[in-house]
């Protein structure tokens, strides 16, 4: 893979990251998010990979039809 390639494929999954429809997919962030994975949100608030993951397993959950 040449040194571009290299340097465009994280951003690519970065940006992936901000698509609503993937923040919904669990099983696709526990792939790209990487086990020390920290947020931050504008005030500084730190967020773990579980705290970022957790919310959106329940989302998906609550988007089970008869739930």
């Amino acid at each position: 893979m040449s040194e571009g390639a290299l340097l465009v494929q994280p951003r690519t999954l970065e940006l992936r990251l901000l698509e609503p429809q993937l923040r919904t997919d669990v099983q696709l962030l526990e792939a790209l998010l990487d086990p020390a994975f920290v947020e931050f949100d504008a005030s500084g608030r730190r967020y773990t990979r579980s705290e970022v993951i957790a919310p959106c397993a329940h989302r998906c959950w609550s988007r089970v039809p008869g739930r």
